[in-house]
C-alpha cells in the first residue's frame, strides 16, 4: 500500500484513472480490511485522489463513504477518516455527503459511527457554512435521531451540531425544536450561548467559508428557504376560501376567530412561511384594518406584524400597499391602537428595512388627516430607527415632511419632527440635502438652511440662492432664508460663486445650466404632480383604435402622446419623461414610483397616457430604461388593483398588443419580466379577454413571441380553464404550430396540448383526429 500510495501521488493527471483507482481500493484490499496500517494507507490514498483530481465523481463517494464513515469510530483512523469526508465535501459538495451519511449513521449498529459522525458534521458546517446543505434535513435528523438516542455521547454531539447551526442561522432555529424534551432544551440553550448568532459578521468577510467546493451541488439549497437557509413552509393550502370568507363575516366573533386562525397557521409553520398564495390573505386582512371593532383592528395589526416576521424580506413585494393602511391606524385617538401600530412597524422594519417603507411613511406624514398624536408617535419611531443607520441617501424623501412639520401647531410634533430632521440630515449627508433644497419652500426651507449653516456645509450657487431667497422672503419677509456669499480676502470667489467656512468644508460647484434647471423644478414644486382638472378620459378613449395586432407608433401618434404628457403631468416630471436622455427618463420613472402609493385616483384618470408612454419605451432599444419600465409596471398595476380598477377595452388595446409582441425580446431577462407582467394583467383585466390578445401572438413573425405566447396559452388554460376563448378556436391555433419547422415552437405547442389533454382527455383526439398520427410520431 505504501508503494501504491507513492505511485498515485506521483501521477500528474489523475482524472483519467480516478474511478478505476477508487474501485480497485474498494475491492483490494477493500473496506473490510482489518489491519489498521493498511486501512490508514487506503484512506490516505482516497483522500489524495479526492483532493487532487479536478473531477471526483459522486459514484466514487458512494463506493467509499460507508467504509470511511465506519473508520470514524476507531480512534486510530478517526482523524484520517474525517479528513477524507471533508475532501469528499470539497469535491462534490457537503449536501451530497450529508445525505448519504444520514442513512448510514441511523442504521449502523456501532453507536460511535453516529456520535463521531455528528461531530464531523460540526466541523463540516464550520468549514463550509450552511449555504450548501439542506438545513431542514439536518434539523430533522438531529431532532428525530440524534436527540432521541439513548447514548449520551450521541446526544451531546447532536447538541453541538445544533449549536453551530445557531451560530449561522440565528434564533429562528429554536422554532423547529420547540417540542424537544425540557431537559434537552436547557442543554440546547446553554449551547446557543456558546455559539451566539452575530449577523453582522455573516455580512462581512467572515461570512466566507473556510473551504471551497469544486462542483457546486445544485440541490444543496432547499426550495422555499429564506436568506438564512432555514426552510419556509407553503401555507397556501391552509388559506382556504372559507377562511377568507370568514375574515369578512358580519359576526365579529367569526372575524376574530379567523384572525386568530391565521396566527395559529403561522405557529404551525414555525413562524417561517413562503409568499405563495398569500395575496388574498393580505387583501382580507387589509379590510380588517378598517373594522368598526377596534379590538379586531389591534389583533389584525399584531397578526400582520407576525406575518412580516414569518415571511421575511419577501413580505415587501407580496403585500405591497397594505403598509399605508397600517400607518393610517396611527390616526386613531386611542393610545393602545397607536402602540399596536408601532409594534407592527417594528416587525416590518426588521424584515424589509426602512428605505423600502419610506414612500408610505412620507405619504402618511404628509396626510393632513393624521392627528397630532399619531404624527408625533410616527416621528418618534422614525427618529429611533434613523439613529441605527448611517449613509442612507434614499431616505431624503423624508426631508420635506419632517421640515414642514417644524411649523406644526403642536409643540410635541415640532419637537419630534426636529429630532427626526436632524437624523435625516445626518444619514443622508450634506451633499444630498443641499441638492434637495429645491423641494422645500418657506419655513421648511429656512429650517433646513439653518441646520446646514450650523455645520458649515451649505455651499451656495448664485442662481439657486436667488430662488431660495425669493421663496423664503415672500413667505416670511425676513432674511432668515437668504444665505449670503461670504468671501474672505484670502479666498476670493470663483465665477460660479463659493462660500468659505471656518470648518473648511469642501467646495461644491454647480453649472449655471444645472442651477437654472433646479430653479425651474423648485418653482413648480407647489403644483400638483398630475393635472387632472381638465382631463376627459372618455374623449381620449374614443379616439383609440380597438386592435389586437400591434403596430409601431406613427409620428403623429408619438406627438399626440407627448402633448398629453405635457398637458397632464407636472413640468419637472414631463421634462424627464420626454427627455432624449434615458437617465432622465429613469429619474421620471422613479418620481412616478414614489407617487404611486399616494396618488391612486389620479393614476386611474391618466392610466391611458401612462400606458401609451410605456409603449414608446418598449419600442426603443435602450435596455436600461426598458428594465426600469418593467420594474415600474407591476407597481402601477398593483396600485390599480388596490383601487379596484379594471382596464377598459381601449386601455387594453393600447398596451396589450405591444406587450404580447415584445414577449419575444432577444434578452432573456426582459422576456422573463414581460412574461410575469402578462400573468399579472389578470388582476386588472379579465382573463378571457387577455387570452384573446395572447392568441394573437401566435400570428407574430417573431418565433420567440410565438413560443412565449403558446406557453402562456398553456398557463392560462391550466389556471383558468379550457373555456377561456372557446376550446376549438384556441386549440386549433395551437395545433397548427405542431407542423412548424422550428423545433422549439413544435415543442411549446405540444406542451400546451398536453395541458389541454389533462383537462379534456380523449376529447382532444376527437377534435383533431387528422393530427393524431403526427403527434404520435413527434
Amino acid at each position: 500500500m505504501t508503494s501504491l500510495k507513492e505511485t498515485v501521488e506521483s501521477l500528474s493527471n489523475l482524472d483519467q484513472n480516478t474511478e478505476i483507482l477508487v474501485r480497485l481500493l474498494s475491492t483490494l484490499p477493500g473496506w473490510s480490511e482489518k489491519n489498521v496500517q493498511v486501512q490508514q494507507k487506503v484512506i490516505e490514498v482516497v483522500t489524495h485522489i479526492a483532493s487532487t483530481a479536478s473531477k471526483f465523481p459522486k459514484r466514487c463517494v458512494v463506493l467509499c463513504i460507508l467504509g470511511v464513515s465506519e473508520r470514524i469510530s476507531d480512534i486510530k483512523t478517526r482523524a484520517l477518516a474525517m479528513k477524507c469526508l471533508t475532501a469528499f465535501c470539497e469535491a462534490v459538495g457537503p449536501s451530497f455527503v450529508f445525505d448519504r451519511l444520514y442513512k448510514i449513521m441511523k442504521e449502523h449498529k456501532n453507536p460511535k459511527v453516529l456520535s463521531e459522525g455528528l461531530l464531523w458534521m460540526v466541523t463540516a458546517v464550520e468549514d463550509f457554512g450552511v449555504s450548501h446543505i439542506k438545513l431542514k434535513d439536518v434539523i430533522d435528523f438531529c431532532k428525530d435521531v440524534g436527540l432521541q438516542s439513548s447514548v449520551a455521547a450521541t446526544r451531546n454531539s447532536t447538541i453541538k451540531l445544533i449549536g453551530i447551526l445557531h451560530k449561522f442561522v440565528g434564533p429562528d432555529i429554536k422554532g423547529f425544536l420547540a417540542d424537544v424534551k425540557p431537559a434537552l432544551l436547557s442543554a440546547l440553550d446553554a449551547e446557543y450561548d456558546k455559539n451566539p448568532y452575530e449577523h453582522y459578521i455573516q455580512q462581512g468577510p467572515a461570512a466566507a467559508p473556510k473551504k471551497t467546493i469544486k462542483a457546486i451541488d445544485s440541490a444543496s439549497v432547499s426550495c422555499g428557504s429564506g436568506s438564512d437557509g432555514l426552510p419556509r413552509e407553503d401555507i397556501s393550502g391552509k388559506i382556504t376560501p372559507n377562511l377568507i370568507k370568514n375574515l369578512g363575516s358580519s359576526d365579529w366573533k367569526v372575524r376574530l376567530e379567523s384572525i386568530e386562525l391565521v396566527s395559529k397557521i403561522l405557529d404551525e409553520a414555525n413562524k417561517r412561511i413562503q409568499t405563495t398564495g398569500t395575496a388574498e390573505l393580505f387583501g382580507a386582512l387589509r379590510a380588517r384594518l378598517l373594522d368598526s371593532n377596534k379590538n379586531l383592528v389591534m389583533t389584525t395589526l399584531s397578526t400582520l406584524g407576525n406575518i412580516a416576521s414569518a415571511m421575511g424580506p419577501a413580505v415587501e413585494k407580496s403585500s405591497k400597499g397594505i403598509l399605508s393602511d397600517v400607518l393610517k391606524c396611527l390616526g386613531d385617538n386611542k393610545k393602545l391602537m397607536r402602540e399596536s401600530t408601532i409594534k407592527a412597524l417594528d416587525s416590518w422594519v426588521a424584515e424589509v428595512q426602512l428605505d423600502k417603507m419610506v414612500p408610505y411613511i412620507g405619504s402618511t406624514l404628509s396626510d393632513v388627516k393624521l392627528g397630532a398624536d399619531g404624527r408625533k408617535d410616527l416621528f418618534d419611531w422614525l427618529a429611533k430607527q434613523l439613529t441605527k443607520l448611517n449613509d442612507q441617501p434614499d431616505l431624503i424623501q423624508l426631508l420635506k415632511p419632517a421640515a414642514s412639520a417644524l411649523s406644526d401647531k403642536s409643540a410635541d410634533v415640532r419637537k419630534a419632527a426636529e429630532a427626526s430632521l436632524n437624523e435625516i440630515i445626518r444619514v443622508c449627508g450634506q451633499e444630498m440635502v443641499t441638492k434637495s433644497l429645491k423641494d422645500l419652500q418657506g419655513s421648511a426651507l429656512s429650517a433646513v438652511l439653518e441646520r446646514q449653516r450650523s455645520v458649515g456645509a451649505l455651499q451656495e450657487v448664485p442662481e439657486l440662492s436667488r430662488v431660495t431667497t425669493s421663496s423664503v422672503g415672500s413667505k416670511q419677509g425676513s432674511k432668515i432664508g437668504k444665505p449670503s456669499v461670504n468671501v474672505s480676502s484670502d479666498h476670493p470667489s470663483s465665477r460660479h460663486g463659493q462660500r468659505t467656512t471656518g470648518s473648511r468644508a469642501p467646495q461644491m460647484k454647480v453649472s449655471k445650466q444645472a442651477a437654472a434647471v433646479a430653479a425651474q423644478d423648485l418653482a413648480v414644486q407647489g403644483q400638483v404632480l398630475f393635472n387632472i382638472k381638465d382631463s376627459n378620459k372618455e374623449d381620449r378613449e374614443r379616439s383609440i383604435p380597438r386592435k389586437h395586432k400591434f403596430e409601431e407608433p406613427r409620428p403623429e401618434q408619438i406627438q399626440e402622446i407627448e402633448t398629453d404628457v405635457v398637458r397632464y403631468f407636472r413640468e419637472d416630471l414631463h421634462r424627464r419623461l420626454l427627455s432624449p436622455d434615458f437617465k432622465k427618463q429613469i429619474d421620471g420613472l422613479e418620481m412616478l414610483q414614489k407617487a404611486i402609493p399616494s396618488h391612486g385616483s389620479e393614476i386611474v384618470e391618466i392610466i391611458d397616457i401612462l400606458l401609451r408612454w410605456t409603449v414608446l419605451r418598449f419600442c426603443e432599444s435602450n435596455t436600461t430604461c426598458l428594465l426600469k419600465v418593467l420594474e415600474f409596471l407591476p407597481e402601477l398595476f398593483e396600485a390599480l388593483k388596490n383601487e379596484g380598477y379594471t382596464l377598459s377595452e381601449g386601455e387594453a388595446s393600447i398596451f396589450l398588443p405591444c406587450l404580447i409582441e415584445k414577449l419575444g425580446h432577444n434578452i432573456e431577462k426582459v422576456r422573463e419580466k414581460m412574461r410575469d407582467i402578462t400573468k399579472l394583467m389578470t388582476c386588472i383585466y379579465p382573463a378571457s379577454k387577455l387570452f384573446t390578445f395572447i392568441l394573437e401572438g401566435l400570428r407574430s413573425k417573431n418565433n420567440r413571441t410565438r413560443i412565449e405566447s403558446v406557453d402562456l396559452i398553456g398557463f392560462m388554460i391550466d389556471r383558468y380553464g379550457i373555456e377561456l376563448a372557446g376550446p376549438t378556436k384556441a386549440l386549433h391555433a395551437v395545433a397548427a404550430l405542431t407542423s412548424e419547422r422550428d423545433g422549439d415552437i413544435r415543442k411549446a405547442a405540444l406542451n400546451t396540448l398536453v395541458t389541454a389533454y389533462k383537462i379534456l382527455g380523449n376529447i382532444l383526439y376527437e377534435i383533431f383526429p387528422s393530427r393524431l398520427s403526427i403527434w404520435v410520431r413527434v
